[in-house]
């Protein structure tokens, strides 16, 4: 939906006011996710955009011994500190179970056929797959939460399709996991 690319002072406007959301959630699926890894994980983070939650991972003190974790992601931004792979947003390219631990974070909501890539991401996931989205919950949620959709990502191509969940409201910090 969104094909417009904010240049100049408009994309660093947009930076700075999307920054401290970033690294809130940053800090908040860290400490959902570290305690379902096990030492040695390999981990895939698919729609990994900058790779700076696979990164946030491996530093954080509660990360595992020797977990491994890379991305996979269709509009990849150079740069990345974790490897970061490109593929077309239809097959993922790798093989069944080759991960022990999947993370779609933020990821669903921009996917033309969302059930197309939980199929895939299951396909490839040995033991776990994390999803986090974005949940329309209070007034105005789609207005802020469709704002900061779009200065987060409009910057790097990725669209934009505005189609969140909406939800009953659960309490700060609750963390969904699906095991196999």
């Amino acid at each position: 939906m969104s094909s417009i690319k904010p240049v100049g002072p408009i994309k660093h406007f947009m930076a700075a006011l999307h920054r401290p959301i970033y690294l809130s959630r940053l800090r908040e699926l860290v400490r959902c996710i570290s305690p379902h890894l096990k030492e040695g994980d390999q981990v895939l983070d698919i729609g990994c955009g900058s790779g700076m939650l696979g990164k946030t991972l491996l530093d954080s003190p509660s990360c595992p011994f020797n977990v491994k974790v890379q991305g996979l992601e269709r509009f990849k931004r150079g740069g990345e500190p974790i490897e970061v792979h490109l593929y077309d947003g239809v097959k993922i390219p790798y093989a069944n179970r080759t991960f022990d631990v999947v993370i779609l974070a933020d990821v669903l909501h921009h996917e033309q056929d969302p059930d197309r890539l939980l199929r895939e991401s299951i396909r490839i996931s040995r033991r776990l797959l994390i999803i986090k989205d974005h949940q329309l919950n209070g007034p105005l949620a789609w207005l802020r939460i469709s704002l900061i959709d779009w200065a987060a990502n409009s910057p790097f191509g990725v669209p934009c399709r505005y189609r969140y969940i909406e939800v009953a409201p659960v309490s700060t910090g609750h963390c969904g996991i699906a095991r196999r």
